[in-house]
C-alpha cells in the first residue's frame, strides 16, 4: 500500500467464492482478502469494492479498480485518503476476525 497524489494505492490478493467476506492476512506487498461473490462477470470485483467501502467508511465511487480486473492480484485506487488510514481499517478487520 502506498500514498499517491490525492489518495492511496492498495494491492490485494483476492480469493473469490469464499464462505464470507474477510481480510485474511497482510504481507509486505499486499493484503489477502476473501470475497463471497463468484468471479463471474465482475461480481467479485464489485463485491470487493463494496466490502472495502463498508470497512473504511469511504464512498464506493471513490474506490476504483486500477489493475487486475481478471486476476486475483488487484490494485485499487482510493481517492481522498492516505494509505495509513486504509491500513488501520484493514488491520482492524483482521484483528476483529481473530
Amino acid at each position: 500500500m502506498e500514498d499517491r497524489e490525492g489518495g492511496a494505492l492498495l494491492r490485494l490478493k483476492v480469493q473469490p467464492g469464499a464462505a464470507r467476506n474477510a481480510v485474511l492476512e497482510a504481507t509486505e506487498d499486499y493484503y489477502r482478502v476473501a470475497i463471497a461473490a463468484p468471479p463471474a462477470e465482475g461480481a467479485a470485483n464489485q463485491a470487493l469494492i463494496r466490502f472495502l467501502a463498508d470497512l473504511t467508511g469511504i464512498r464506493r465511487r471513490r474506490i476504483t479498480l486500477a489493475a487486475g480486473g481478471h486476476s486475483r492480484m488487484k490494485a485499487l485506487c482510493i481517492d481522498g485518503v492516505d494509505a495509513a488510514e486504509v491500513r488501520r481499517a484493514l488491520d482492524g478487520a483482521m484483528r476483529a476476525r481473530r
